[in-house]
């Protein structure tokens, strides 16, 4: 009876202990149930809440696009890619060439455009025609685009290099951060004073004074690709070159830009003499001269002993031969001594020949004027040549002189009205590149 009595009190606790562990059960799995939704919940708004991010970056890339243009790109094909309507295309396009030609787009300038908040159409356009002028495209009522062309206006700083040359003048400038076109700004302005191809030392050095020009504030943030650097958050480009030296193989050259108000702005040296020269010191970038001016060498394909009356520069053949100075073609043509030949006319009688060319640059031939610093050819070798050079010879008045000799300046000095102001601003500007 007592054995009997004890199984049912067993029996009792274990039914208690299944119910409440039914219970616990329960509650567990409602307490889970009720995270679990929690979490999920919390997940999906963590969720939209970044989709909504990434969409408001999305559109705000939309609305306000900057574009560089890219080799073979077309204004319709850049505006076709941002989804514009055909008709719209078209109207901007018109409004564009109103100013400039949309088939001279240049690959690496930018084009920005804003388009309207529901996005359906171009708000405003810009377009980098330079690096000093932006062409400017406004929405003025439904399909209609007015267009303008602005100059942009820049804030100018005054700042200073100097350098001594290791490999190149090119090379050496481009690793203090000047931009190319001061580069060759200067080696053009001294390019009368020294031959850039071959007078050039290691251990030779310059100093220069620039203008950086910085857009201001208030003028579109468009990037060209003449530009310079980006310069403190801002595209930079260079103005004029102020002052400059250049110390070649012991000696010193100095220039000034002072805008003379008795004459033409121009570069002059200390004592107010002008250092543009008739003529450049060579028509090309060469490696050596192969044959000077003589009265007698032996002329490797004729086999005779003749009076050689040029310069023989030996250069790769395609280099660019350029003309010394301002003038006019008289011929450009064939001859069978000289290969591809051509004859150019200058002032006060001179007359320059440039021979053994491997073809001619686009445009040139007989009767067109040309400029100082202009293609005219290519280096070659046809015609009674061995081997690639430039045969470069000059008359004066009929007869053969010798172009290593010609060093003729032909800028006026600065005015006797400006001497004294010269004066003082060079001796200003000396003091300033001793001390860079």
């Amino acid at each position: 009876m007592a054995e009997e009595n004890n199984n049912q009190e067993i029996k009792s606790k274990s039914k208690k202990i299944l119910f409440f562990a039914a219970i616990g059960l329960i509650f567990f799995a409602a307490g889970f149930l009720i995270y679990k939704e929690y979490f999920e919940q919390g997940e999906a708004s963590g969720q939209i809440a970044q989709s909504e991010e990434a969409n408001n970056i999305k559109n705000k890339e939309i609305f306000d696009v900057e574009y560089i243009v890219q080799e073979g790109d077309t204004l319709s094909l850049i505006l076709e890619s941002l989804n514009t309507k055909n008709e719209e295309r078209i109207k901007i396009i018109e409004a564009f060439e109103k100013i400039y030609s949309p088939t001279k787009v240049k690959t690496g300038n930018a084009i920005k455009i804003k388009f309207e908040e529901d996005k359906s159409s171009v708000g405003k356009m810009e377009y980098a025609i330079s690096a000093e002028k932006v062409l400017i495209i406004t929405k003025k009522a439904e399909n209609e685009w007015d267009s303008e062309e602005k100059e942009i206006v820049f804030d100018v700083k005054i700042a200073s290099k100097g350098a001594k040359i290791k490999s190149s003048l090119f090379e050496t400038g481009s690793e203090i951060g000047l931009s190319a076109a001061t580069i060759l700004l200067m080696a053009d302005v001294f390019s009368g004073e020294i031959d850039f191809a071959t007078d050039i030392q290691e251990g030779d050095s310059f100093k220069i004074i620039y203008e950086e020009k910085y857009p201001s504030n208030s003028s579109p943030q468009l990037h060209s690709g003449q530009a310079g650097q980006a310069k403190d958050g801002a595209l930079a480009l260079d103005g004029n070159i102020l002052a400059a030296e250049f110390q070649n193989q012991g000696q010193t050259f100095r220039t000034f830009y002072f805008e003379d108000p008795g004459n033409i702005s121009s570069y002059f040296d200390e004592k107010g003499r002008s250092l543009k020269k008739a003529f450049l010191k060579s028509p090309l970038n060469y490696r050596y001269i192969s044959s000077g001016y003589t009265g007698a060498r032996y002329h490797p394909v004729l086999k005779i002993v003749t009076s050689h009356r040029a310069i023989d520069y030996v250069a790769a053949a395609g280099t660019p031969v350029v003309t010394v100075a301002d003038g006019k073609i008289m011929l450009a043509a064939w001859r069978s001594d000289y290969g591809n030949y051509v004859a150019v006319r200058h002032s006060n009688g001179y007359v320059i020949y440039y021979g053994h060319l491997s073809g001619f640059a686009k445009g040139i031939r007989a009767g067109i004027s040309v400029l100082q610093g202009q293609t005219i050819g290519y280096v070659g070798s046809t015609g009674f040549s061995t081997g690639a050079h430039l045969d470069y010879s000059m008359k004066l008045n009929g007869a053969y002189i010798n172009p290593l000799a010609v060093n003729i300046v032909v800028g006026d000095p600065v005015s006797e009205s400006s001497k004294e102001v010269f004066s003082a601003y060079a001796e200003k500007m000396i003091k300033l590149l001793e001390g860079i």
